[in-house]
């Protein structure tokens, strides 16, 4: 454990804990628990700079007031951490990390003692060991480097509020979870919350089957969701023609000034003065609020209650400026990447288990960022997906579908075009297309060769591109 006591005024006291040491993955979340005493009223703001640049955490204390807040940072291998008002450090503190290598299965301490010795010495060596309940993550970005999580029933049951919220982030998006005396009733109630049908959560009762166990877990994980280059592919070549295109007015307009006064005595003079005119035109045209444009994968089982998605933030490009983005409330975010160092983070309402997260920052002409975000979400549409007769079956509860719905299957597209006041739908022979779109194809990748998919347009706009897919929760073998 890495505990820290910060430098401070009169005003206040900080303390800053690591409850997993100072050892962490390069470019992963790690938690921090930082308790803050205040001696007198104080309003400020809790700063963090690490790899993802600058955090900023509202305050607010009243005298003698003490808080705790858990905050999951990316370290760099220095992370400064100070509490500012009015440009003022009330406290500040540095603190140093080491990278090591991803332990990507969590185990419960008092379990290790139980372990047969073949797997203490062969299988656990590459483990992470936490002591007690204590130590486990408290935001879904805690949970960022894990893919198992192996723990007892009881401990499981001592977990606090928003520990349980992390721990169904975690099982949301389809990571493993293994109890140790875990009864029916329990697993039913953890796989209601989960992603991929609860199919990554089991009970653990023979501890020497344990390696045999992991490995049938891993086996049924579900595909990354695509790369930030493959969603930007989506929308990449409207990106590139909206540059080019204003290039191409300005530089024809360019030509036809020149040839207008071409034939003046004062060439020289005037090209000068073009020259300048254009320079501030350019600067103008350029300048001012960056364009900002996002695309999101959703992914899930048909029944699952929640989605896994991917977003990717596209800052600027097309022109220089400042621009903001703030995160939808319904999304939990549980992972960032390719944040420039120069972004800064806005969190509010710092005391909630989901604060609201703004990303703002700073563009430049034809260096546009890209910024992927991971979260859970509730699954957008109430719609299943199941197999009847050797055919995809397509059931909703609503009135209507989402408009442009589409089945992919077997390398073909088919419209979802239902019959009025009717719920369901199957496909019918011969009304398969070819794949209309780079969604569609993009999905049908992703798809074994006889396994459905539903693809469900959420936004398609300029600005904003989605799509929800709804894969068949029994996957063809």
């Amino acid at each position: 454990m890495l505990h820290s006591q910060a430098s401070a005024n009169a005003a206040l006291q900080m303390e800053i804990t690591s409850p997993l040491g100072p050892g962490v993955v390069k470019g992963r979340y790690s938690e921090l628990r930082i308790r803050i005493t205040a001696r007198q009223p104080v309003s400020a703001r809790l700063q963090v700079r690490d790899l993802n640049g600058l955090s900023l955490y509202p305050l607010a204390l009243a005298q003698g007031q003490t808080i705790e807040r858990w905050i999951a940072v990316r370290p760099t291998p220095e992370v400064d951490i100070a509490i500012g008002q009015a440009e003022v450090d009330l406290a500040r503190k540095t603190l140093q990390f080491q990278y090591r290598a991803s332990p990507a299965i969590w185990l419960e301490q008092r379990l290790l003692a139980e372990l047969p010795l073949s797997i203490r010495q062969q299988d656990i060596k590459d483990w992470k060991v936490f002591a007690g309940t204590s130590s486990l993550p408290h935001t879904a970005q805690g949970y960022d480097p894990v893919s198992t999580l192996l723990i007892d029933k009881q401990s499981l049951l001592r977990l606090n509020d928003p520990q349980y919220r992390a721990l169904a982030d975690f099982i949301g998006r389809c990571q493993s979870l293994l109890v140790f005396g875990a009864e029916p009733q329990l697993l039913e109630a953890l796989k209601s919350r989960a992603g991929c049908q609860g199919r990554q959560i089991d009970a653990v009762s023979e501890l020497p089957d344990l390696p045999q166990q992991l490995a049938r877990l891993q086996a049924r994980r579900p595909l990354d969701l695509p790369a930030a280059p493959t969603l930007l592919a989506l929308n990449q070549q409207q990106q590139k023609s909206s540059v080019l295109t204003g290039l191409l007015w300005f530089f024809l307009l360019y030509v036809l000034l020149l040839l207008l006064i071409s034939k003046s005595k004062y060439v020289l003079r005037y090209n000068l003065w073009l020259a300048l005119i254009f320079v501030i035109a350019a600067w103008l045209w350029w300048s001012g609020e960056a364009n900002l444009q996002r695309i999101e994968w959703r992914e899930a089982d048909s029944g699952d209650p929640v989605s896994r998605n991917r977003q990717l933030i596209i800052a600027g490009g097309n022109r220089r400026g400042d621009y903001q983005f703030r995160y939808p409330a319904d999304h939990r975010l549980y992972a960032a990447a390719d944040l420039p160092h120069q972004t800064t983070r806005r969190f509010s309402d710092s005391d909630s288990s989901s604060p609201t997260l703004t990303l703002a920052g700073f563009s430049t002409l034809l260096a546009r960022q890209l910024i992927t975000l991971d979260s859970t979400s509730p699954v957008a549409a109430p719609i299943s997906l199941s197999m009847a007769n050797d055919k995809p079956r397509v059931d909703w509860a609503t009135d209507s579908l989402a408009e442009n719905s589409r089945l992919i299957w077997r390398g073909a597209s088919y419209p979802i075009t239902p019959a009025k006041n009717i719920r369901h739908w199957q496909p019918e022979t011969g009304a398969q297309q070819p794949l209309q779109s780079a969604a569609e194809t993009l999905l049908s990748q992703r798809l074994k060769d006889n396994e459905p998919a539903i693809l469900i347009p959420l936004g398609q706009n300029p600005v904003d591109k989605g799509w929800q897919v709804i894969r068949i929760a029994e996957r063809p073998r």
